[in-house]
């Protein structure tokens, strides 16, 4: 099992019960699924097997201001909703605890529609949460 990567602003992959796909930017401290951990793959390499291997072929819109949002467009614009850990920017009194959504793809990308060697990354959300909401918590997984 790999270590979490302290400090470093990495994606992961998930997946709800219809298929649909997101990628989680951790903010360097966002929580990360041990089955995402535990995989051969280091999670500090998931961004750029999908920028290598998947070509933009969505619009994107952006649900909040980000300053730096090029690297959320580029997710997004593979097909990817996503999300990211805003609490790193709250107070302990102000967490959500929860990763929250910034950016939504014009034709969201289902996991089968993904190559063989990301599918195998795209960890399953907690049951009942859909890829699409507001907030995703990932903390119980």
């Amino acid at each position: 099992m790999q270590r979490y990567p302290e400090g470093v602003d990495c994606v992961w992959l998930a997946v709800d019960d219809r298929g649909m796909l997101a990628g989680f930017i951790t903010a360097g401290s966002g929580p990360i699924p041990g089955s995402v951990l535990a995989h051969a793959t280091d999670v500090a390499d998931i961004e750029g097997l999908l920028q290598d291997l998947l070509p933009a072929a969505s619009e994107a819109s952006l649900r909040v201001e980000i300053p730096k949002a090029d690297s959320y467009l580029a997710l997004c614009r593979r097909g990817f909703h996503v999300y990211d850990w805003t609490d790193i920017h709250a107070s302990a009194a102000r967490s959500k605890g929860t990763y929250e959504l910034v950016a939504v793809p014009s034709k969201p990308l289902f996991v089968g529609q993904l190559p063989a060697e990301l599918r195998i990354l795209a960890c399953p959300v907690a049951d009942g949460q859909l890829i699409g909401a507001e907030r995703i918590d990932v903390r119980s997984e």
